[in-house]
């Protein structure tokens, strides 16, 4: 047996697995790897299309030895099947008077919407020219109206933090229940269904993976109910003061010295000790 045999990891990618500037942080690939060889069960929960992961984590398959939380939530993703396991939409009717007003409201933020693995926007905004440079058959670009209903993933504004702000407190103000209202970073926030968190996702992963005690960690606010969920959570130095008072919440290093490999340290402590 393995000595971390039914631990799985479950790791935010920005601000958390990866360091400053995105950089890839020897020191996580180091104890990741150490981690696995001895039993244990490593993945990423993410804001991104599985496909948006490649270009700052070009080896996942081989980090990841277990599915992937994607989208912040709304499916699970196995890299070496190549396909999506579970998978949770919004409804999407109500929320097409929603984004309009929101959108001509906050004419400095662009907005798109996550489905059929590709990204569907109405004009190509600043904050989006990456991904159309990058993945050009991933951009489609047609009116709101036009875009194709019942397979919506999620819907993300991106702009100035401070147009952001103001979409946000519009959307808090103008969405009901069935939908969540997430800030993901200064520059988005982005609509999901209530039924499709990072957090929510946990324990179908957990049962997909066969795992005994899990343990995430993440550093911003749409990381905030995959911690609650966790039967244990981290929380590296450079994340927000409300995840960090999450009880039980274990504080480790800041992202760019090695937080998620400083968790695989004091976890293999407590099973020694």
């Amino acid at each position: 047996m393995g000595l971390f045999d039914g631990v799985i990891i479950v790791s935010d990618i920005d601000g958390t697995f990866l360091g400053r500037g995105g950089r890839l942080v020897p020191e996580n690939l180091e104890r990741i790897r150490y981690f696995k060889e001895n039993g244990g069960q490593f993945t990423i929960a993410t804001g991104r299309e599985y496909f948006i992961v490649y270009p700052s984590v070009p080896q996942v398959e081989d980090i990841c030895n277990c599915p992937a939380i994607a989208c912040n939530g709304a499916y699970i993703y196995d890299y070496h099947a190549g396909k999506k396991l579970v998978e949770t939409f919004l409804e999407d009717g109500p929320l097409l008077p929603v984004i309009r007003r929101v959108a001509d409201a906050c004419p400095r933020a662009g907005f798109r919407v996550d489905m059929l693995d590709c990204y569907f926007v109405e004009r190509i905004y600043r904050e989006f020219e990456w991904v159309r440079d990058l993945y050009p058959d991933k951009a489609r670009v047609m009116p709101l109206e036009a875009m194709p209903r019942d397979c919506w993933h999620k819907v993300a504004f991106d702009g100035p933090p401070e147009e952001i702000d103001r979409a946000e407190a519009m959307l808090r103000s103008l969405l009901d229940g069935r939908f969540n209202c997430i800030r993901s970073g200064a520059d988005i926030t982005e609509i999901q269904s209530a039924a499709a968190t990072k957090g929510k996702m946990l324990s179908r992963l957990k049962a997909l993976s066969g795992g005994k005690v899990l343990y995430a960690i993440g550093d911003y606010d749409n990381d905030y109910d995959m911690l609650c969920a966790a039967d244990r959570c981290a929380v590296p130095a450079n994340g927000l003061d409300r995840l960090k008072n999450i009880p039980g919440a274990i504080l480790v290093r800041d992202h760019d010295e090695g937080a998620v490999a400083d968790l695989i340290d004091r976890i293999e402590k407590e099973i020694r000790t």
